[in-house]
């Protein structure tokens, strides 16, 4: 099947899109049947009038042109030529392959999705997430383990115990805290007696969630069941939202097999790092030269955005008691060593609506999805008033045996009790019902069993697949009712089916066509050559500068040959003391120069230095392996700048390392790179637009159709500066600059060739007293 971009447009999308220039030659005779009720036939295919309708006003832009005659006349045009290819598909039996079928019944079942969803649930758990998302809870909590599809004597045992827990908190015999730390199954929590610390919603599976929200501060909630077993908690605290922080951190690893006095060098190591910072060193710098976070340390040790509950205890401790952008923390320690870090960013809660779309993606994909999925299911077997019969399902279970946990489960095809029925389904309104025998049970189960070790009791596993049974059986009869309940439901499919024809139908006439016959557009293109020209036309740079000032600085930028590039802030290559030798972490420093060099607008200044205490000749020969290692990379000469500032440019006095260095300047020829330099204090100061423009193309290049720089005066004060770099004469295109609207006209062309196959082969007669009578204005 051909990629189906285009058949998920609707049907009046398609018309319009794809039909636009047809315009078929039609037999207006009269039928020779009077039937008020036909508007058109094609071939054998008759169209009737309200079905013409209803495509025709689905596809309506402008409520004015409605009825009018030359827009039905226009419309009619494209229906005649969309019908003629759809009937062409079906003669050719497009819609019976099997990869047809499977695409159709895999866009069904999609669709099917939209119209079982419970939007309004989805709406209310949207609303309630935001609410809970303004507040954080810690809790503490006892956790007695236990799988959802454990033994019913295994999940009574369970019950049974967290039971008689909760009841000696609440009695008083022992503290809560007690009880964790003794009997709790979280290991990660029991030892802090059950505390989890803060978190806030879509951070806990949604039953724990919903009893950490809806217990009072100081309480103990009832039992919950999620899917590691049966909880009771206890609210410490409740607070307003921290929000979330965007830090970078300087770490400090303590090796595992370290010593005391390892971890005393290290962190004296920090402290020492901590106190060049607190003077004012580059926090850059030193992260680079120190950190040992080998994923963050480029990047100036940042890290993803995090609110609370996300990270480890002792980070999010310090992170959220930093509270002015820049602050940065003493050294702390977490298992992975010392860290210390910097607050890049403090924010709030997002509004609801900028929010919205990410937590409804949440809601519809965390432990919440199986909530609402239940709380379907359970209403559509309401609605369709679903009986079990359960001492049919209790002689069904008996026909386990122990192959079921092992997965290789079978049974008596020749049973007289496979045609029992194990429950039924009725949508009396509808007046549609189903019955589900244990034949339809049987075969679901040995097709969907899975080995299940745990297990000792093969009813038990065979019960499992049974709730698995009713549940799909639940969603199955009501997609059934979908087209009786929906009237847009067949519809859209019907849509679709067709779109998907049309599309291949396209695809195979006219767009693979038109890219793969070179010889005959090439054809096509020599018979046609005139209609693909340039007029004369200026390569001009136009600068839309916000006031006379910008326009100003414009103007000396435009004197040069090359402009600075402020927004790349390359970083610096150090140098042993005496050395010129690149090191490893240099050389892959310069493969991210050589892939920036690989725009050919691009030109880099290069400029070496030494520290004073070495020899000034230090600094050239240290730029001379960096130009060398760029040339070997294939970076032209020309693209690069060299300068040589000796020992007269040092940057610190007390860490001599940071003057043995190399600074890189990237340059550019761009013109729409100035828009760079000129917005960095003001993002609209400058908007730049280039290219080759034709008389009427733009107004500004208009006005002094001739090289050189012309300055305007726009509305508002604002400037607009015209480079007119060079003049071009009006010529013909060649082939390849004419190639995208040459491509265009020939599947025009080849349409058109083949639609007129197609009226032949499939006669059109309008039956034009119907079609007069739609004309109201």
């Amino acid at each position: 099947m051909k990629p189906n971009f285009y058949v998920m447009l609707s049907l009046s999308t398609s018309l319009l899109f794809f039909f636009n220039a047809c315009k078929p030659t039609q037999k207006t005779t009269q039928p020779q049947n009077d039937t008020k009720n036909i508007i058109l036939k094609i071939g054998k295919e008759t169209v009737k009038v309200q079905d013409f309708k209803q495509m025709y006003e689905k596809s309506l832009t402008n409520p004015d042109s409605a009825y009018q005659q030359k827009h039905l006349e226009n419309y009619l045009n494209l229906y005649i030529n969309y019908k003629l290819k759809i009937i062409e598909a079906q003669s050719l039996g497009v819609d019976t392959t099997t990869a047809f079928k499977a695409e159709l019944r895999s866009y069904e079942e999609q669709l099917a999705k939209t119209y079982l969803t419970d939007k309004k649930l989805i709406d209310s758990l949207v609303k309630q997430a935001y609410q809970r998302l303004q507040e954080e809870v810690n809790v503490s909590h006892v956790l007695i383990a236990v799988t959802k599809e454990a033994e019913p004597q295994d999940t009574l045992v369970a019950y049974e115990k967290i039971l008689d827990l909760r009841k000696k908190v609440l009695e008083g015999k022992s503290t809560f805290e007690e009880i964790a730390q003794q009997y709790s199954q979280d290991t990660l929590s029991r030892k802090k007696g059950g505390n989890l610390g803060y978190f806030t919603a879509l951070q806990m599976v949604y039953p724990f969630e919903n009893a950490s929200y809806n217990t009072a501060k100081g309480n103990i909630s009832e039992l919950i069941r999620t899917k590691f077993g049966y909880h009771f908690l206890k609210v410490v605290d409740r607070r307003a939202t921290q929000g979330k922080v965007t830090i970078a951190h300087i770490m400090f690893k303590i090796p595992k097999k370290a010593t005391k006095a390892d971890s005393a060098s290290i962190y004296q190591k920090a402290i020492e790092v901590y106190n060049r910072l607190q003077k004012g060193e580059s926090w850059e710098m030193l992260c680079q030269q120190f950190s040992d976070d080998g994923a963050s340390k480029d990047k100036g040790g940042l890290l993803p955005t995090f609110g609370v509950g996300t990270v480890i205890p002792e980070f999010e401790k310090a992170a959220f008691a930093l509270q002015k952008e820049g602050d940065i923390s003493l050294p702390f320690l977490s298992p992975s060593g010392y860290h210390i870090i910097k607050l890049i960013k403090k924010q709030g809660l997002e509004d609801f609506k900028e929010i919205e779309p990410l937590l409804r993606q949440k809601v519809t994909r965390d432990s919440r999805l199986e909530f609402t999925q239940q709380q379907q299911l359970r209403r559509l077997q309401k609605e369709n008033n679903l009986i079990q019969n359960k001492a049919t399902l209790a002689l069904a279970l008996q026909k386990a045996d122990n192959r079921i946990l092992q997965a290789n489960w079978d049974y008596d095809k020749q049973d007289k009790l496979l045609k029992e029925t194990l429950f039924s389904f009725e949508n009396k309104a509808l007046k549609q019902k189903k019955n589900y025998t244990i034949a339809d049970f049987f075969a679901f189960a040995k097709e969907k069993q899975v080995p299940r070790p745990q297990l000792t009791t093969p009813a038990h596993a065979l019960n499992l697949l049974y709730r698995q049974f009713l549940d799909n059986a639940t969603i199955e009869f009501e997609r059934s009712l979908l087209p009786l309940k929906y009237k847009d439901f067949q519809l859209l499919i019907q849509e679709y089916k067709e779109g998907m024809m049309l599309f291949q139908m396209m695809n195979e006439n006219v767009w693979n066509k038109a890219l793969t016959d070179e010889s005959g557009i090439n054809e096509f293109y020599q018979k046609n050559r005139e209609k693909y020209r340039f007029e004369e036309r200026a390569d001009a740079a136009i600068f839309y500068c916000a006031n006379e000032k910008v326009a100003t600085e414009l103007r000396e930028l435009l004197k040069q040959k090359y402009y600075p590039l402020p927004e790349f802030k390359l970083e610096k290559i150090f140098f042993e003391k005496d050395k010129n030798t690149l090191s490893v972490a240099a050389i892959k420093y310069l493969d991210k120069i050589v892939t920036i060099m690989q725009d050919t607008t691009k030109r880099i200044e290069i400029a070496g230095f030494a520290d004073p205490a070495e020899k000034a000749d230090l600094a050239k020969k240290r730029i001379d392996p960096v130009v060398d290692y760029l040339l070997f990379k294939k970076v032209p000469l020309e693209r690069i700048i060299t300068k040589d500032y000796g020992i007269y440019k040092p940057v610190s006095t007390t860490d001599r390392s940071l003057n043995r260095r190399v600074e890189f300047t990237l340059f550019s020829t761009r013109k729409k790179d100035l828009e760079q330099i000129l917005n960095q204090n003001a993002p609209q100061n400058l908007r730049v637009a280039e290219g080759k423009f034709q008389r009427g193309e733009n107004a500004f290049v208009d006005k002094n159709f001739k090289k050189g720089i012309f300055s305007y005066e726009d509305k508002d004060g604002k400037v607009v500066v015209v480079e007119i770099k060079n003049l071009e004469p009006a010529r013909l295109k060649y082939y390849e600059e004419a190639k995208g609207q040459l491509i265009s006209d020939y599947q025009n062309h080849l349409e058109n060739l083949w639609l007129d196959k197609l009226k032949q082969k499939y006669p059109i007669e309008i039956n034009q007293e119907v079609f007069k009578n739609l004309i109201k204005k």
